[in-house]
């Protein structure tokens, strides 16, 4: 469900993310951990809430947030 709102975003699956810190990372491989976490219907509800849809690269930089975040709450 998420992967196809964000490919309804104009971002496609083999897209490269540059999270502010951190290694790059594609889309897909993002999409199989918050698969795994079950949180892809929350990322929808933040996108939307902040009127982010029609703009690719604040979807990109929103999700490049949230795999820093991801990121650091492993390292932790």
């Amino acid at each position: 469900m998420l992967s196809e709102y964000l490919e309804a975003c104009g971002l496609e699956r083999d897209a490269i993310i540059k999270p502010p810190i951190g290694r790059s990372f594609t889309l897909q491989r993002f999409l199989g951990v918050i698969e795994d976490r079950g949180t892809g219907q929350n990322i929808i509800d933040k996108i939307e809430e902040h009127g982010l849809k029609e703009d690719k690269k604040a979807v990109e930089l929103y999700i490049a947030g949230v795999a820093t975040r991801l990121m650091i709450e492993k390292a932790m």
